[in-house]
């Protein structure tokens, strides 16, 4: 705020430059640096000091805060080009009142280049420094001071001769503007020949450091050309890293490309440069390398991919006679790099039990599509890569062949093989989607199996999907019985005297098992005897509900039915039909006032999460009131006990509508 005042402009500044030079790594936006940016900038700059005199203030700091005041004049410069940005208000007291705020301040040549002036001069020239000015003298709006710029790189050429951060960060920029040469902002041939003249005087003399960054990935990146398709610019680039490795070979031998190899950040790249200079020539040589730990596994199934692809199928197998004498490791790589291919898995088979578990641990399934995937899932299964044989599963689903039981064995692998965290490591996707399918079985095994996996990962299905679906919510509904069951793993007895000695992973089950007994219970959402239109049964409601009293009797826990029969009755669905016949005979039946304020905690929970427009009161909670005083109106001469719990629910929210309006006139008071 001080700043505004061209009186107080330099000791603002100093201080914040002050703060700046402390180390702050928090992402907090109202930081020292900001805000200098935010004073300084030239679109609304919050100040009404002038240029002139904001730019005598960074000059006398720009000695004793030259690293600051560089990384300032980035921002400023860099802030000329497209942005977002608000307006913080001035002062309107004491002398600011006769000031009004400067929407816009015109941009000059001379003050851009002004500040680039001051930038020069406070940069170290670093690498970092560099490949910023590198970059910043590209836009479209520095054309003025690009020719300083790139003089004064190039003065201290000598000083970063080589260096390949450089020479990456000009090849990137090089590349943007040669791809999109018709976009207003890219740079024409003509303005781009000092960035190409600047590069040759960079670039390693060294043959294989000149032809490195062709090998940074797996993808040459390369100026793009809209009208060639992918295969003609894939060739293209691959002709090129051909001529490339054609250079060294001529220059340095076989030993020039494995230093390639080396110095490389993706050696994967060269393999295929190789293989189509010298084949499977060089088959001795990158075991070699391999051994010498020169090349890494991933380099070695690269090379046989590669290899597989260029020579086929049938060559491809006669190959493999010659790399038995290469090791097991060697020949298993040879044998799952191409991915799934029914010789190559029946000659693994072949192999030995090393070699074929080699094999079926490593060889990539996923996207195989087969007449009969259910060896493949069992060989799957046998080296324990149920995430990958599920996947199978899910690309398969359509395929008749796959039995649901053996689907069932793979999910409940997958989650009980011996891993506590395993919603956190498991893809969610395949299991709700093969779950999905599976809930619609009638085959009581099934059924089984599908509850106890429900049940387990419930965490995980209820924010995919609706839960109410599930096939372990539907036999809840069904079978009282199965939610007592939940009932005694989640709430002690009503004596409280089941304390007994066991083992300390006998305790660790239970916890569990009460852990997701209680996340069940506590987020039920449905109602016995409701269908999917919303239509009640009341004589199964009414059966189910004095069933689970029953049943509460005999395992002990009479103190929490009340609580999970008030939640059920609270589900109960808020359609044309509200409040249904049945909630009010089972609320004057129970008499419970336990009963009565669970439904009404339930019914006020169901709610959720809100929003509201600026100071708009209490509007939302006056429709929830009136809506209840509807229900109260239906039930009041017939279910007292009924007409109680909507009366409670109606002055609740009122009351919190009166709330509201008091909060919607303290949001709109003015200061």
């Amino acid at each position: 705020m001080l700043a505004w005042d061209e009186d107080y402009i330099y000791r603002a500044t100093s201080l914040l430059l002050r703060f700046s030079a402390y180390r702050n790594e928090s992402n907090y936006v109202n930081k020292p640096a900001n805000s200098l940016s935010e004073i300084f900038r030239f679109p609304l700059p919050q100040t009404f000091a002038k240029f002139e005199n904001k730019m005598e203030v960074l000059t006398s700091f720009s000695s004793s805060f030259k690293t600051q005041i560089c990384e300032l004049c980035f921002r400023i410069l860099d802030g000329l080009g497209p942005g977002t940005f608000s307006q913080t208000q001035f002062y309107k007291w004491r002398h600011f009142s006769a000031h009004s705020s400067p929407k816009y301040v015109s941009i000059s040549v001379d003050d851009v280049e002004a500040v680039t002036k001051l930038l020069l001069n406070c940069t170290s020239f670093s690498e970092d420094d560099i490949c910023k000015l590198l970059k910043l003298s590209t836009k479209e709006w520095m054309c003025c001071c690009r020719t300083e710029i790139l003089n004064a790189i190039t003065e201290k050429k000598d000083t970063f001769c080589e260096s390949d951060v450089i020479e990456h960060a000009l090849r990137d920029e090089l590349t943007h503007h040669l791809s999109f040469p018709e976009a207003a902002w890219s740079l024409s041939e003509k303005e781009l020949e000092p960035y190409k003249k600047l590069l040759s005087d960079v670039e390693p003399k060294n043959i294989i450091m000149k032809y490195r960054w062709m090998f940074e990935d797996m993808f040459l990146r390369l100026p793009q050309k809209k009208e060639m398709d992918y295969k003609e610019e894939y060739r293209m680039k691959q002709e090129i890293r051909n001529k490339a490795v054609e250079e060294i070979l001529s220059e340095r031998g076989k030993k020039g490309l494995w230093e390639l190899v080396h110095v490389v950040k993706c050696p994967s790249s060269v393999v295929n440069s190789m293989i189509q200079l010298y084949g499977d020539g060089l088959l001795g040589d990158v075991y070699g390398k391999f051994c010498e730990k020169i090349v890494d596994i991933k380099f070695l199934q690269t090379f046989f991919q590669n290899l597989f692809f260029q020579k086929g199928e049938d060559n491809y197998v006669r190959i493999i006679a010659d790399v038995r004498a290469y090791g097991n490791t060697c020949l298993s790589a040879c044998l799952y790099a191409p991915g799934y291919n029914e010789k190559l898995a029946a000659i693994a088979s072949g192999c030995g039990k090393e070699i074929e578990v080699l094999y079926w641990q490593n060889i990539k399934v996923a996207y195989v599509k087969v007449s009969n995937p259910i060896q493949i899932i069992d060989k799957l299964v046998w080296v324990n890569r149920f995430d990958e044989a599920l996947e199978l599963i899910y690309h398969n689903k359509n395929s008749n062949q796959i039995p649901d039981i053996l689907k069932i064995d793979v999910i409940k692998a997958l989650i009980f093989n011996g891993q506590q965290d395993f919603i956190s490591r498991i893809d969610w996707y395949y299991v709700d989607s093969v779950i999905k399918d599976l809930d619609e079985s009638d085959d009581p095994e099934i059924i089984q199996a599908l509850v106890q996996i429900e049940f387990f990962a419930y965490r995980a299905f209820e924010h995919r999907r609706n839960i109410n679906e599930l096939r372990l919510i539907k036999e809840l509904m069904n079978k009282p019985e199965m939610l007592m069951e939940l009932m005694v793993m989640a709430y002690r007895s009503d004596d409280r005297n089941e304390e007994e000695e066991v083992s300390e992973s006998e305790m660790n089950n239970r916890k569990v098992m009460a852990r997701c007994s209680f996340h069940i219970l506590y987020n039920l959402s449905c109602c016995p005897g409701v269908d999917n239109y919303g239509n009640v049964d009341s004589n199964v409601l009414r059966m189910y509900i004095y069933r689970l009293y029953e049943l509460s009797v005999e395992h002990h826990r009479t103190q929490v039915v009340d609580m999970v029969v008030g939640n059920l009755l609270g589900n109960l669905p808020r359609n044309g039909s509200y409040p249904q016949t049945i909630l009010g005979e089972i609320v004057e039946e129970l008499k419970s006032d336990s009963v009565d304020e669970h439904v009404r905690i339930k019914i006020f929970n169901s709610r959720g999460v809100t929003t509201r427009a600026f100071a708009e009161g209490g509007n939302q909670e006056r429709s929830l009131a009136a809506l209840f005083k509807s229900y109260r109106d239906k039930v009041k001469f017939k279910y007292p006990r009924l007409a109680k719990i909507f009366t409670n629910l109606m002055q609740e929210y009122e009351h919190y509508a009166n709330h509201e309006d008091c909060v919607a006139q303290l949001e709109d008071l003015e200061y």
